[in-house]
């Protein structure tokens, strides 16, 4: 509908003032109206990630915040693991890399054992991409101490999911 068009489009545009932001910051610097202004857009995007009905919102919100990290990296993730229990599993793949790229830069987290906690869940599921993706985002982490984990995916029913865990 029209209404979701709208609010997809804005999220995207969003996720480009993040990035502007961010590439701003780390040039030349930024005053407090140009902080607050990114702080105001990243809650607006928290918003729409937890409550919008549409998944194409939701998963543009999540990839948003990505471009939004450096207002609060620390709020971001633990909205992130929240949107990992979301509906539909575009939104949990898109939280999923967002959620381990900022963890990854957020050196007080341990990620892996959101990421581990989450595929337990994922490779039940019947959707094979969220369990995909948590075993990539283990593989970058080099998590090794969850390999009880990913060799429980090494006879998983989709081939994907297989070759992502023997990566891992």
């Amino acid at each position: 509908d029209a209404a979701c068009t709208v609010r997809l489009a804005v999220a995207k545009a969003l996720k480009v003032q993040g990035k502007r932001y961010v590439q701003k910051k780390d040039k030349e610097g930024i005053d407090d109206e140009e902080f607050a202004s990114a702080a105001l857009a990243a809650n607006a995007v928290i918003a729409a990630l937890r409550q919008d009905s549409s998944w194409e919102v939701r998963r543009a919100c999540a990839q948003a915040l990505a471009a939004l990290r450096s207002v609060s990296n620390s709020q971001h993730t633990s909205v992130l693991v929240g949107a990992l229990e979301d509906k539909d599993a575009d939104v949990r793949v898109a939280a999923l890399e967002v959620f381990c790229e900022l963890a990854a830069e957020d050196g007080n987290t341990d990620p892996a054992e959101d990421i581990a906690s989450f595929l337990k869940q994922a490779v039940t599921a019947s959707d094979p991409r969220p369990a995909g993706a948590a075993l990539r985002c283990l593989g970058r982490m080099c998590a090794f101490k969850h390999h009880q984990v990913v060799e429980q995916c090494f006879t998983h029913s989709d081939v994907e999911v297989r070759r992502w865990a023997i990566w891992c």
